[in-house]
């Protein structure tokens, strides 16, 4: 199984759209795992781990690279349901089609998609977008 979570936040916290619409809460931008931190006031986004499946698919005799697929929620929350919107197009673009450095098995990583958005509203009434990051990586290491 693998975990690409961490690399995802990394991936939203490097891009510059990003950044621009999340900005820092004291050093550190507002982009982490599960739950945002103690005091911190949208705009954020959290990342968290939802489920995984093994794909070893390929007909007998044919080439086939057996595949994992990661499924990530990437929650975007705004202080107005349009900045929610902004940050889940700027969160879609950042990780759209990127491809991750070899984890520490050797397996590539690649985002191949997100399924699109969902607005809501958290309990705590703060407007959000959930998407899911789709992510694909090598079950077995790549050289």
């Amino acid at each position: 199984m693998i975990d690409p979570t961490g690399a995802v936040i990394v991936a939203l916290r490097d891009d510059a759209a990003v950044r621009a619409i999340v900005g820092q809460h004291g050093t550190a931008w507002k982009v982490r795992g599960d739950e945002p931190a103690a005091g911190w006031l949208p705009p954020f986004i959290t990342v968290t781990f939802l489920t995984s499946r093994r794909d070893t698919g390929g007909d007998a005799g044919t080439w086939s690279l057996d595949v994992m697929e990661t499924y990530l929620s990437v929650k975007c929350y705004g202080t107005t349901p349009q900045q929610s919107i902004q940050l889940y197009g700027a969160s879609s673009d950042a990780l759209h089609g990127k491809q991750f450095p070899a984890d520490a098995s050797g397996r590539l990583l690649y985002l191949v998609a997100d399924d699109g958005t969902s607005g809501d509203v958290d309990p705590a009434g703060r407007p959000l977008q959930d998407f899911t990051a789709i992510v694909t990586a090598a079950a077995h290491a790549v050289a």
